[in-house]
């Protein structure tokens, strides 16, 4: 089952062998979205895309600001290095030049999620992130809500960004904050698979996976505050993402095999925050058809 003895954060957050091996990776599950990262026992990792002077600014301050950064914006945070590199068409995207690698504490993670909805799309609508066509860096945010798009919004505790309004036996692990705003929205969109690339207009990208999903987590203002102000670490890896658009440019298999830093690559694996049950099932991160898991009760994951 869920792992949450303890000992170490890494056993908090790890998805047991039996789990993963007799359930997520059985037959009627294949479409099973999980949460993977690079994580360790200190937070996780995330990758945003910026213009130059919003990236030069949070690498030199550890934390985003300066005249061009803009608070008040919706902002998406991926922890999957080939949805950013996807995203951004290897930092070659206007206004999307420099990718960073940012850290969060488990805790942190775990408030920004208790303060999300989840956006699911249906087939065929999977560009639309959160209900917002959006780029990352936040340079273009159109919001669209129109039901043709297929957005269905299932909501997590009332009043997720009030602490008057949470329910406090949401999270786990961590304080309750104070975070205004109207919360965040979780989206589950196609993996991309960083070993091998795909060509898409005559351009290369990193392969769509056609069962497998990555989170993508989108934080408004309130939120988007908190994610600034506790950051833990802001790191370039803008020539990461070259290094790899090289090696997809490659004109086989085997070049691009060879080619690949397959050594500065995340270790992204399965990971789980500290919620309760029922926030996990909202946000998709647990089989919702596991009678098991149905019949637990709020806070009890250290009986699992």
């Amino acid at each position: 089952m869920i792992r949450t003895t303890t000992k170490s954060c890494a056993a908090i957050h790890e998805i047991s062998t039996d789990l993963h091996d007799g359930v997520l990776t059985s037959t009627d599950l294949r479409s099973t979205q999980v949460f993977n990262a690079e994580w360790d026992d200190e937070g996780v990792y995330f990758y945003q895309a910026y213009r130059d002077e919003i990236a030069n600014y949070a690498v030199e301050h550890q934390r985003f600001g300066g005249k061009h950064w803009n608070p008040s914006r919706m902002t998406w945070i991926k922890p999957s290095f080939g949805w950013v590199l996807y995203r951004s068409g290897y930092a070659k995207k206007s206004g999307q030049e420099r990718i960073l690698k940012v850290k969060l504490s488990h805790d942190v993670l775990a408030e920004l999620l208790c303060r999300c909805k989840l956006a699911r799309t249906q087939k065929g609508s999977d560009a639309v992130v959160g209900g917002t066509t959006t780029h990352l860096g936040d340079h273009t945010h159109n919001t669209r809500t129109s039901c043709k798009e297929g957005i269905i919004e299932v909501d997590v505790p009332e009043g997720e960004g009030s602490l008057n309004n949470t329910d406090k036996g949401t999270c786990i692990g961590s304080k309750l904050i104070r975070v205004g705003g109207k919360g965040g929205r979780i989206q589950w969109d196609p993996a991309r698979d960083l070993s091998t690339p795909d060509s898409y207009r005559g351009k290369r990208q990193p392969r769509k996976m056609i069962r497998a999903k990555d989170i993508q987590i989108g934080l408004s203002a309130g939120l988007s505050e908190y994610y600034v102000e506790n950051a833990m670490l802001v790191e370039d890896v803008t020539a990461l993402a070259h290094a790899v658009e090289a090696a997809h440019g490659k004109k086989n298999s085997q070049e691009t095999e060879k080619a690949m830093p397959w050594a500065d690559l995340p270790k992204e694996r399965p990971y789980m925050p500290i919620l309760s049950v029922d926030v996990l099932l909202k946000l998709g991160m647990l089989p919702k058809h596991i009678e098991e898991w149905r019949k637990i009760k709020k806070n009890s994951l250290d009986k699992l």
